[in-house]
């Protein structure tokens, strides 16, 4: 990762700051954040937010709610327009740039999917690099799992778990590309976002250890990720009005915002690529 991949769009504006560390209310993802307890974030904290219609937001100059988008009858896709169904009004907004850039990443993979522009054995790749911080995690986990008796519960999650990675990875690797491979990356990304949830739930797995390393989710259908074109992916970084009060996804690493909160600073768009099939 380059140092700087921002290009500067505007200054941060009075009143307005990049630091997420204001708005964290939970005490185990402050500590992440500002690990020495300093009161200040961390080198890789800030304020991102990865839109799949780039060109459209920068031409308005800020970011719209999914209902904002809706109620002027535009169609969306894929992660903007904010927290999907849960916070409708909202803008999603992730606080470590590594975990903004491993958002972007998935969302360019898809895309490229959906769209046949990479064959499947890369997107296998591609993707189990966006699932890294997950797959340590079920992997970690994986280990004294097996270690158990052929009756235990854990040791069958575990061995269920690695039997239904297999097929998905192969169903991957089977798949053509376009919407029968973007489907094919759907189902193996949503059995590691299953997984992690009930092992959280059988207490395999802390809940604690899965800040900031759950799986994207992609829940559109391949018809509707459609919409999203590769060139038009972007992570964009963002300032937020000191006097905020964003709602707070612990789990997920995330802040949610009021559109009337942030402003455009930075943008680090989806180099023009060739096709990698």
């Amino acid at each position: 990762m380059r140092s700087n991949p921002f290009q500067r769009r505007e200054k941060t504006p009075r009143g307005f700051t990049t630091s997420p560390l204001p708005f964290v209310r939970d005490e185990v993802l402050s500590l992440r954040l500002d690990p020495d307890g300093y009161g200040r974030a961390d080198a890789g904290a800030g304020l991102f937010h990865v839109t799949t219609n780039l060109s459209a937001v920068l031409a308005e100059g800020r970011l719209q709610s999914r209902r904002d988008l809706q109620q002027a009858g535009v169609l969306s896709a894929g992660l903007g327009g904010g927290a999907m169904n849960e916070a409708p009004d909202k803008v999603s907004v992730a606080v470590t740039r590594d975990g903004g850039l491993r958002v972007l990443k998935a969302v360019q993979l898809m895309a490229d999917a959906v769209h046949g522009k990479i064959d499947s054995a890369r997107a296998l790749v591609a993707m189990n690099e966006v699932l890294e911080p997950s797959l340590g995690i079920i992997n970690y986990a994986a280990e004294w799992m097996e270690e158990g008796e052929l009756d235990s519960r854990a040791y069958g999650a575990a061995f269920d778990y690695a039997e239904r990675q297999y097929e998905l990875a192969q169903a991957v690797h089977a798949a053509v590309p376009g919407p029968s491979l973007y489907d094919a990356l759907q189902d193996y990304e949503g059995l590691i976002t299953e997984t992690i949830v009930g092992w959280v739930r059988e207490m395999y797995v802390e809940l604690d250890e899965t800040m900031c390393a759950l799986p994207v989710g992609f829940t559109e259908s391949s018809h509707k990720f459609a919409r999203v074109q590769p060139e038009n992916v972007g992570l964009l970084q963002l300032a937020a009005r000191s006097t905020s009060r964003p709602e707070s996804v612990p789990g997920e690493c995330e802040l949610r915002f009021a559109p009337a909160d942030l402003v455009i600073i930075g943008v680090w768009q989806a180099s023009q690529r060739k096709s990698r099939r």
